[in-house]
């Protein structure tokens, strides 16, 4: 199983979602590091989509989390690559239903 990032068109119905992490990575390492840092969005199943901003910097954290703390290797590398493929496809995500209220993390 993994964690997926989804968005829906409220119009059409249609649905996309972005691969977030691997099921046990997510709660090996992001998991302790949403806690540890008190992060919000990340915690959440449904996010405001207008909140874009703040959870991109979540996920900012998140990578600076597992670059400063003691994780295994494998899981920094997979972490922080993950991350920044997130970031750099994350607003045309977003856009590409822009009627859309919610994301929904899962």
């Amino acid at each position: 199983m993994s964690v997926t990032l989804g968005i829906k068109d409220p119009v059409t119905g249609a649905y996309d979602d972005m691969p977030v992490s691997v099921q046990s990575t997510w709660r090996e390492v992001w998991e302790p590091a949403i806690e540890a840092m008190h992060l919000h969005y990340l915690a959440q199943y449904a996010i405001s989509a207008a909140a874009l901003p703040e959870l991109m910097e979540e996920f900012r954290k998140v990578q600076e989390y597992v670059r400063t703390h003691d994780v295994p290797e494998s899981d920094k590398s997979y972490v922080i690559e993950r991350i920044d493929d997130i970031l750099e496809h994350i607003e045309d995500f977003r856009n590409q239903f822009p009627d859309a209220e919610l994301m929904y993390l899962g």
